[in-house]
This record gives structure tokens, C-alpha cells and sequence, in this order.
């Protein structure tokens, strides 16, 4: 039985979701993935969730534009932890 739910109560019941999630520790991403997974599984079906939670992530990563900007963050963190940061 498939009861249909307004999407506007979805997202309001993942961004709940997301808070309690953060609230018991979970790290945001992880909080992110699981409410998003749960909002979109609620809006279509398991199966699509699940093959759309497997193909999302790599298609992002091979984007070169949006590919750079974790690099860039872990470039800052090699710097700082070098010492870098505090000589600048």
C-alpha cells in the first residue's frame, strides 16, 4: 500500500532528521546522505534511491570543476599542518 505524502513534509521530516542525526554525533555528511537517501527512497522507490545513491557520487567526483574544490581543501590542511599557515 503506497500512501502518498506531500513532498513539503518530506523535506521537513529529512531536515529533522538531519538535526537528530547530528545531535546523536553522526558526522553532517554522513546525516546528509542518510535523510537524502530516506527523503528520496519516500519520494519514488527503494530501488531507485538505491541506484541513484550508487551513480550520483561518481558522476559529481568526474566533474572537473566541482572535483577541484575538495583538493583544494585538502591542500590547505597539508599546509596548515606543515606550519605553513603560520609563516603567511
Amino acid at each position: 500500500m503506497n500512501i502518498p505524502i506531500d513532498p513539503l513534509v518530506i523535506g521537513i521530516l529529512g531536515l529533522a532528521c538531519i538535526f537528530v542525526l547530528i545531535t546523536l554525533h553522526v558526522p553532517i555528511g554522513v546525516a546528509m546522505a542518510v535523510a537524502g537517501l530516506l527523503s528520496f527512497t519516500a519520494l519514488q522507490n527503494l530501488e531507485t534511491g538505491v541506484t541513484l545513491f550508487g551513480s550520483e557520487p561518481a558522476s559529481v567526483i568526474s566533474n572537473l570543476d566541482i572535483g577541484v574544490i575538495p583538493l583544494f581543501l585538502l591542500m590547505g590542511g597539508f599546509s596548515s599542518a606543515a606550519g605553513l599557515s603560520a609563516d603567511i
